[in-house]
């Protein structure tokens, strides 16, 4: 079932009782319910029922669920279903369309499927200003009088439909991308950029949606500074005023670190959030470097340098390098800091009063803790600070400016916020337009999303959000009339997930199955990430299986096996969300359970849950059991590069051949093909580290209970001076040296050195496959 869209406005009006006007002797028309149509009273509720071929049709009101007594009809809609789908039972129609309850009404519609079909199959479409859909979990079925019935909390048009499994004909490519933390924001990125390449793209444990993750960074990691004149509090947190606004702060029933919205975060630059000693977590110096890992592959979107993509604004490459052609070191970076005039900045600088200096970091005693007295002799190199005191030395509370776009009231593309939307009502009707962004129930909401969209009121004053005195040399945008983001996040929005699906022809996103899993407490926020994408996916139509708990896979079952996991019969895209929500904090903590790496036992599960998801969705397959083992693939292979930047550069990837796998004869002929699974390693992984995995499966293989198929695992880590762990798989814009095309040499060159060396299989069409 697709589970979608909540009509209910959830959280904003559930639970919510109206004071509504008694019915009174002068009220001339009847609070009886007629047929088709009945005049419902406020104070009482009731039920109308349809007639004629909508017999079965009706909606019971709960008493004072209306501000008003209501008129309610019952009739035969529009069709309203999406492409994909194909009608279940008619269009059901109940007016006046866009009626709010402050308490769920029940509707009964009825349904008709063809044989083959079942009715937990089908998807319930709703219609009121938009087409969302009716959570699954909302949604009751009666195979004896072929009804279905639910809840919801606005009126209009309702219609039952199934989704048009593979029937005829779909194109397999026998390749799947995947990849663990960087690995896997890169797999995902990769394969929806280039969705032609792949069936299957699974990311496990990390962030889905690059804009979202940037407001966490922003909000959260690189936040909760001190504004002029206010001095940070005795304990170190800073200037704790940081509020999480909604589009960062995700569903608190799902995530242990979530919080409601406009909650104060409790972490912060300065207290960090690096994780437990056991899940995946990472001193400062680590997090620190893993977000310069991540302004080497995309740029830097926290200030706009015009001569240096990854630098923040006002400081040259000669930061790096001295005249002598030797690179500075990073104790020489931090004594030599260089400062930056002329800085303005909408929150910490609106009168440039202070300069931006470059500065170090380091780390405490306490994980994650800045200490002043600590030494601090990492440099941050993409980050600026203010240096309110003029020690040239970012002291405990001094800012670091985060410029990602001109200023805007985030009120929606209609322009108006809720407040001035024709028909708003604090409680009655809070959200006129249903335009209110809520990443599970209204994902493609533009008011509070976090973006700039057309049609949002903005202030023309460049990034720095400040109206130019006279000579501004690091503001960008200013003036030129219109919206400017900072110009560094194009390739965000290029490579973002999230964004990419929303251009993807339908037909290609529909060739494409998702498998994603993400810890119920991943320090890195890469849960509310993975919900931003998940919940647009639904949004547009697509099934997505959500699972608390691998154990959730199976059900009823009580102890939790991966070969015993029903793929045929669960959704084609699924979400595994692990950890065991029993536990506390502490212990949480001290074991990694549902971390961003998981306890030993989760991590095992990660790996075999995900390989068999893909060997599951390929169709056919070599599943004929051997006594034979595979080539663990510890051997390294190489190409050479021809790209320019990489040219004549020997890339490094590792294969892992299932068991009974042949190479090519002399010839290039193969006894059999197998699909090709491409696995990229996180950053502070080693290629062969992903190699493990696969080693973990191998029995299923030998055993005929899992699909054969090779395993390619190229190498993520940084070439010489080009980042600090991992170069994330994409081109990337540079740090001390210029970029490398490390994507286009993928897709260009190891793809098809593999198909020319392996016996992989080769794409075709397939008639009725599985999903």
């Amino acid at each position: 079932m697709k589970h979608v869209n909540s009509i209910n406005l959830l959280l904003t009006l559930t639970g919510l009782i109206l004071a509504a006007p008694a019915c009174s002797n002068n009220n001339q028309e009847s609070c009886t319910p007629n047929q088709p149509y009945g005049m419902v009273c406020a104070s009482a509720g009731g039920t109308v029922t349809g007639v004629g071929d909508l017999a079965d049709a009706s909606i019971a009101v709960p008493a004072r669920a209306l501000s008003k007594n209501t008129l309610i009809t019952i009739s035969a809609g529009d069709e309203i279903i999406q492409s994909g789908y194909k009608a279940a039972g008619p269009p059901v129609s109940f007016q006046p369309n866009g009626t709010l309850f402050s308490k769920p009404a029940t509707f009964t519609i009825p349904y008709e499927i063809p044989g083959g079909r079942s009715a937990d199959e089908i998807t319930v479409f709703h219609f009121s200003n938009k087409v969302d859909i009716i959570p699954a979990d909302a949604v009751d079925y009666n195979e004896d009088t072929s009804t279905i019935k639910f809840t919801a909390t606005t009126m209009g048009t309702f219609e039952p439909a199934l989704s048009n499994k593979a029937t005829g004909k779909r194109h397999y490519t026998y390749r799947a991308i995947a990849g663990f933390s960087m690995g896997g924001a890169s797999a995902i990125a990769l394969g929806t950029l280039r969705p032609d390449l792949f069936d299957v793209i699974a990311p496990q444990g990390t962030a889905v949606d690059i804009f979202h993750f940037l407001n966490y960074l922003k909000y959260a990691a690189l936040g909760g500074f001190c504004k002029p004149g206010e001095k940070p509090t005795a304990d170190g947190s800073m200037c704790p005023n940081n509020p999480l606004p909604c589009f960062v702060s995700g569903p608190k029933e799902y995530f242990a670190n979530a919080v409601s919205c406009g909650a104060n975060y409790p972490y912060h630059f300065e207290r960090m959030d690096c994780g437990g000693p056991r899940a995946g977590g990472f001193d400062r110096d680590s997090m620190i470097e893993a977000f310069q890992d991540m302004t080497n592959a995309f740029g830097n979107a926290m200030s706009y340098n015009p001569v240096h993509p990854f630098l923040p604004a006002g400081v040259s490459s000669s930061y790096y390098w001295n005249d002598n052609g030797t690179k500075r070191s990073r104790q020489e970076r931090c004594d030599n800091p260089v400062v930056v005039d002329k800085i303005y900045d909408r929150v910490y600088n609106p009168d440039g009063t202070y300069k931006a200096i470059t500065f170090c970091d380091g780390n405490s005693d306490e994980q994650g803790v800045f200490d002043p007295n600590a030494p601090n002799d990492w440099p941050t190199d993409i980050l600026l600070a203010i240096d309110y005191n003029g020690n040239l030395k970012r002291d405990p509370g001094e800012p670091v400016l985060f410029q990602m776009s001109e200023p805007f009231d985030d009120v929606g593309e209609d322009g108006l916020a809720d407040k001035d939307e024709p028909g708003f009502d604090a409680k009655n009707n809070p959200d006129p337009a249903n335009d209110d962004y809520d990443m599970m129930n209204n994902p493609l909401g533009t008011e509070g999303n976090g973006k700039y969209d057309k049609g949002e009121p903005y202030e023309d004053l460049g990034i720095d959000g400040v109206a130019c005195p006279g000579d501004c040399p690091w503001d960008y945008g200013e003036g030129n009339n219109k919206f400017d983001y900072n110009p560094n996040m194009k390739q965000y929005f290029d490579f973002n997930p999230t964004d990419l699906i929303k251009k993807m022809d339908p037909k290609e996103l529909a060739r494409i199955d998702f498998y994603i899993d993400v810890g119920y407490r991943d320090h890195l926020f890469f849960g509310p990430n993975t919900f931003s994408f998940v919940g647009v996916l639904k949004a547009l139509g697509w099934d997505f299986g959500i699972y608390k708990g691998f154990h959730e896979l199976i059900p009823n079952a009580k102890k939790f096996d991966f070969s015993k996991v029903p793929w045929s019969q669960l959704p084609k895209n699924i979400l595994v969300i692990y950890g065991d929500r029993t536990k506390s904090e502490e212990e949480a903590r001290t074991t990694g359970d549902g971390g961003h790496v998981g306890t030993s036992m989760q991590v095992i599960n990660r790996a075999l849950v995900f390989l068999g998801y893909v060997g599951a969705h390929w169709p056919g397959g070599d599943y004929e059991p051997t006594d034979e083992v595979g080539n663990k693939g510890g051997e390294a292979q190489y190409y050479e590069s021809k790209l320019p930047g990489l040219e004549g550069v020997k890339k490094e990837f590792f294969v892992y051949e299932p068991p009974g796998y042949e190479p090519p004869d002399e010839n290039g002929k193969c006894k059999k093909r197998y699909p090709v699974l491409y696995s990229l390693h996180g950053i502070g992984m080693k290629p062969e580290d992903q190699l493990a995995a696969p080693l973990l499966f191998e029995p299923k293989m030998q055993a005929g209970l899992a699909q054969k198929f090779l395993v390619v695992v190229p190498d993520g880590r940084c070439m010489k001076d080009e980042c600090a762990s991992g170069q994330f798989y994409y081109n990337t814009v540079g740090w001390g040296v210029p970029g490398k095309p490390h994507m286009d040499s993928f897709f260009n060159e190891l793809i098809p050195y593999v198909d020319a060396h392996w016996c992989t299989k080769k794409p075709e069409d397939v008639e009725n496959p599985p999903w």
